[in-house]
């Protein structure tokens, strides 16, 4: 398994084997296609972590930026400061995969929201 990126937090690396990628971001794991990859990055650029801070200040908790997931009851909370690492994380130019792209991601639009 081959480390693409790395931060403080987590990791991003590719399976030549399986050939998937798989995030491991705090106590977060996810594996996915090069297809699921691209869908789920493109949603995590499109966040715009300072507007959800704002919305949620009347959240008790230190993480505001909740993510939904499509799973009913299940969401993803973060804080800005881990929100902008983990875009960091997704975010690099690949240059041993041709396959992986960062610059097609922008071109994809996904929608996880619970709906």
């Amino acid at each position: 398994m081959a480390i693409l990126n790395k931060t403080r937090n987590g990791s991003l690396s590719y399976c030549t084997s399986c050939k998937a990628y798989h995030i491991e971001f705090g106590n977060l794991m996810f594996n996915f296609t090069e297809s699921e990859l691209q869908l789920f990055t493109n949603y995590i650029n499109d966040i715009d972590g300072d507007y959800y801070n704002r919305l949620n200040e009347h959240v008790s908790t230190r993480r505001r930026i909740i993510l939904p997931t499509k799973l009913k009851g299940i969401s993803f909370a973060m804080h800005l400061e881990e929100l902008n690492e983990f875009k960091m994380l997704l975010n690099f130019e690949k240059t041993h995969y041709s396959a992986y792209n960062m610059h097609s991601f922008r071109q994809i639009h996904c929608d996880f929201s619970p709906n």
